[in-house]
């Protein structure tokens, strides 16, 4: 069986989504993309339809799942469309503006009876899961706190990308912590904070914070998140 991808978004990850599902990923395909100032040319370098909207996109029946690849501000929205469609959906972090967004999210798509993910590739990076196995086996013992690095150089420098829209806080998390520097922290919370969780397990409470340090602080963020284990299931 194929699972046939439309993607929305045509930025660095609508890209991405755009390869993975064309040429990367076992059993898919590349039905059409749709949403983005870079979208026709998405479409064309895909040689897949480039469609004028998300109803649009959701109205062809060669469609099985989305991808949105939008900034979260709009991902409530786009989620209640596609599942009252009927699409499965795979959502770019971070998942929505609030966590009752996420839960609107979650509850359209159980009514809809399809499946809805959210983007935690870092779970499955050799690190991650190295460390993973090294709690769940005992080796290290009582964990106490994580530290994580990660060398990111050039990775936010979004003029180049083209991914300017980030700096507009409209539409970003609105995270108390990263105001004033929405291009920084959202990402890098949502997915350190999945992959503790991950490593982990159990339900945990988070707090987290950004700060900037070393010669150029517009390129080298450094969020910092703390976890600690709640009791109960």
């Amino acid at each position: 069986m194929t699972v046939r991808v439309g993607v929305v978004g045509s930025g660095f990850m609508g890209r991405t989504w755009a390869e993975v599902a064309a040429h990367q990923a076992n059993g898919t395909s590349l039905s059409a993309v749709t949403g983005g100032t870079r979208a026709a040319a998405l479409a064309a370098d895909f040689d897949v339809p480039l469609e004028p909207d998300l109803d649009a996109l959701l109205a062809r029946d060669d469609i099985d799942a989305v991808v949105l690849a939008t900034p979260p501000a709009v991902h409530l929205e786009q989620t209640l469309a596609a599942a009252a469609a009927g699409r499965h959906l795979l959502v770019e972090k971070p998942m929505a503006q609030s966590a009752s967004e996420c839960a609107k999210m979650v509850e359209a798509c159980r009514r809809g009876g399809v499946r809805l993910a959210v983007v935690s590739q870092h779970r499955f990076r050799d690190a991650p899961v190295a460390a993973k196995r090294l709690i769940d086996d005992g080796t290290i013992g009582d964990v106490r706190i994580i530290q994580v690095t990660g060398a990111e150089v050039g990775w936010w420098d979004l003029k180049a990308r083209g991914d300017e829209w980030k700096l507009d806080p409209r539409q970003q998390t609105g995270t108390d912590g990263f105001r004033g520097r929405p291009e920084h922290g959202d990402d890098d919370v949502a997915e350190q904070g999945d992959t503790q969780r991950d490593r982990l397990g159990g339900r945990h409470a988070c707090a987290a914070r950004c700060r900037q340090g070393g010669r150029d602080a517009a390129v080298e963020p450094q969020p910092v998140a703390r976890h600690r284990q709640l009791r109960g299931p």
